[in-house]
């Protein structure tokens, strides 16, 4: 349905409005759909798999554990994926991000996500503001560390930057998308474009990504965005000042989950 001819605010409808409502609950009805479709898509076999996943130190519980316990920069590390990559930004993060005033109240292990190109075990991190956030320990050389690009949703470039226009486009972000129906400005051509709603506990309303018809990915992120809001990792970028309406095209699509996959394992 094009709605070209309409404003932003007079296209709202009831039904735009029952999906705000969904996007609303954020990350802790994901964790929960989340579990419950791994429960319902599990195999006989996961149990062996995930023995076989991480053959050296801890356990991925027990690393979850340690991370979200960890007092310093240093014991961070330790536990961590990649941690020549993700050091600065997990300074930033626990000394003036969101990190530096949350602190864990519970920890759920969730049903195992265990794949052949990347293994990781979810937790759902119940956390001392009232705030959930999803917490991978993924396989690296045979040892579970956490993800924690995933666990911070990090995005190359940060959200208030992109929506001032300040910078027009990010090559990483992490978001839950489901598919809409809202053709409008920059992007009105419903026959070019494929919408989806776009929520982040990191912003306080939604966006509007579009992804071409055209572009290799839009099988996957249909088959994804039709479910009950996924999570995925993005590349975006404005039209045109298209960032003022909140509207972005998605570029690339990097992972179907908040991992990206290491095809090095």
């Amino acid at each position: 349905m094009n709605r070209s001819s309409q404003s932003l605010f007079s296209s709202i409808s009831l039904p735009w409005l029952a999906i705000l409502v969904v996007a609303s609950l954020g990350l802790g009805a994901w964790l929960g759909i989340r579990q419950r479709h791994s429960l319902r898509s599990g195999s006989a076999s996961s149990a062996a798999t995930k023995s076989e996943a991480f053959e050296h130190g801890p356990s991925p519980t027990t690393v979850a554990y340690n991370f979200m316990r960890a007092g310093n920069q240093t014991e961070r590390l330790r536990w961590v994926r990649k941690p020549e990559k993700v050091a600065a930004e997990m300074e930033e993060f626990f000394s003036h991000g969101h990190g530096a005033s949350e602190s864990m109240v519970s920890l759920s292990p969730m049903e195992s996500a265990l794949t052949d190109v990347n293994s990781y075990e979810p937790f759902a991190v119940e956390l001392t503001n009232g705030a959930r956030r999803l917490l991978c320990v993924v396989r690296e050389n045979g040892s579970a560390k956490v993800d924690f690009e995933a666990y911070a949703r990090h995005g190359s470039v940060p959200w208030e930057d992109l929506l001032s226009g300040t910078v027009k486009e990010a090559s990483e972000v992490r978001v839950l998308i489901q598919k809409t129906d809202y053709y409008n400005f920059e992007f009105a051509d419903d026959q070019h474009w494929l919408d989806f709603t776009a929520t982040t506990p990191d912003l306080d309303s939604s966006l509007h990504l579009y992804v071409s018809k055209d572009n290799s990915d839009i099988k996957t992120l249909n088959k994804l965005g039709s479910g009950e809001g996924l999570g995925v990792t993005v590349a975006i970028r404005a039209h045109g000042e298209s960032y003022l309406k909140r509207q972005f095209e998605i570029t690339a699509l990097l992972a179907t989950d908040w991992v990206i996959p290491d095809k090095t394992e």
